[in-house]
């Protein structure tokens, strides 16, 4: 099942399809355990639903849900062995949100809906409640080092989300939910925001050999009874390949090694459900939020300009990876949106906030959240081209870097993402019962 994105005229974007999205994955693996929640689903299409059915997706007591940071579709047709195949006979392509950003993604993931119904926009972006722009994946004011300070302040941050999450949703006495994430983000930053700490159950995992052992051990435990509800649901988190992308680029052999590395691990892991007696049980969901674009230049303000666009700013400014949020003075609007579009040339396009209401997924007939959504996502936003990234002024001044200060520095991208190229949209999903993917391999 291909994904024909409508294009933007005249640029090298396209607009996000949020009925074929990854907004939808989580709820089919709720509804193959017999739960409905209530949110769009790919038992919703035709197409998918013949997929999901012919691939025997329900039924299952157990559906283990993989989510792989940054990988594109393309870029799975690329380096992959045997994983490729496999979802083009037993998956398909989805679309991912506007912003191609981690935490939106994760947030239309994980709720089941489009960024303008969950209200999570983008990355760092500037929030009327707090008068700050907040990390989303720190859940921190952009200028703080540590991470949590929105849940240690003990305010009520969870409402930053203008929905609940499925994990609000579902029954937990007939499904149990449990998460393995690695222990370097455990019970950290945005996961807060979509399960309750209250009563969350993750689990750390220290690398892909250790992520798959306890993989197999908690879908032996609840086959063995020892989880007392009569479903589970497993969510994965890896992010391994994300980090290697923004090191040393997607087209990196570095990432091309991550990639085999997870592979390899995930083909043993199939073999291994199967070998003690686990895969008919089981149902696979793997899928993965955007994908990533290789950096070639990096663009940066001058001094002047720098001074002439404070003058427009209500606030400074926000960003999603690619995609730059400006919050502007509205009697200066159309000074600022000449004044950025002299500064990107041919590089990106600014857009005013009113020309990407429907790259968000605002429903026509629900416009109630239109005001706090342009609040957030701001008055005007730049979307960069392939190859781009923008180095948004910094409150101190910072040497220039050598390659070794470019190679260390977490500021300094050699792959990125955020924007609306098809490399950043279009991501794979394999859905079927393991049985099925374990014949194949």
């Amino acid at each position: 099942m291909s994904l024909d994105l409508k294009a933007i005229s005249n640029t090298p974007f396209s607009i996000p399809d949020y009925h074929r999205n990854i907004s939808m994955v989580v709820p089919s693996a709720f509804k193959c355990l017999d739960q409905d929640l209530g949110r769009r689903s790919l038992f919703d299409l035709p197409q998918a639903k013949r997929v999901l059915e012919a691939n025997e997706c329900k039924g299952a007591e157990t559906a283990v849900v993989i989510l792989v940071d940054t990988l594109g579709f393309t870029k799975l047709q690329e380096v992959s062995k045997w994983l490729f195949p496999i979802v083009k006979s037993h998956g398909f392509q989805l679309s991912s949100t506007c912003p191609t950003i981690t935490s939106t993604c994760l947030m239309s993931a994980h709720t089941g809906l489009t960024p303008c119904e969950h209200g999570i926009v983008g990355h760092k972006i500037y929030i009327p409640e707090y008068d700050n722009i907040i990390d989303f994946l720190k859940m921190s004011p952009i200028d703080f080092e540590t991470r949590d300070s929105l849940m240690r302040s003990g305010i009520n941050f969870r409402k930053l989300s203008w929905n609940p999450s499925l994990y609000d949703l579902m029954n937990r006495d007939l499904v149990a939910h449990v998460g393995l994430i690695h222990h370097r983000i455990l019970g950290t930053g945005l996961s807060n925001l979509l399960v309750d700490p209250k009563i969350r159950n993750d689990i750390g995992y220290a690398n892909m050999i250790d992520l798959f052992a306890k993989a197999k051990k908690i879908i032996k435990n609840k086959t063995n009874k020892k989880i007392q509800q009569p479903k589970m649901l497993l969510n994965i988190y890896i992010g391994y390949l994300d980090e290697l992308s923004h090191l040393y680029g997607p087209n990196s052999q570095e990432y091309l090694a991550g990639f085999h590395y997870f592979e390899i691990r995930l083909r043993e892991f199939v073999k291994t459900l199967e070998k003690n007696g686990l895969s008919e049980k089981t149902t696979l969901f793997l899928f993965s939020d955007h994908g990533q674009v290789p950096i070639e230049r990096i663009l940066a303000f001058t001094k002047n300009d720098i001074e002439q666009l404070s003058k427009y700013l209500s606030f400074r400014p926000g960003r999603s990876g690619r995609a730059i949020h400006f919050y502007i003075k509205s009697e200066f609007l159309d000074e600022a949106k000449n004044f950025l579009s002299n500064f990107i040339g041919d590089k990106g396009v600014v857009y005013n906030f009113s020309d990407v209401i429907d790259f968000l997924g605002c429903p026509a007939s629900n416009n109630h959240n239109i005001k706090r959504l342009q609040e957030r996502f701001g008055d005007l936003i730049i979307f960069l081209k392939t190859g781009y990234h923008l180095e948004l002024p910094k409150p101190t001044k910072k040497k220039k870097m050598d390659w070794i200060d470019r190679l260390m520095s977490p500021t300094v991208k050699f792959g990125s993402h955020g924007s609306l190229t098809l490399d950043e949209l279009v991501v794979p999903c394999l859905a079927s019962n393991v049985s099925k993917i374990a014949q194949k391999i």
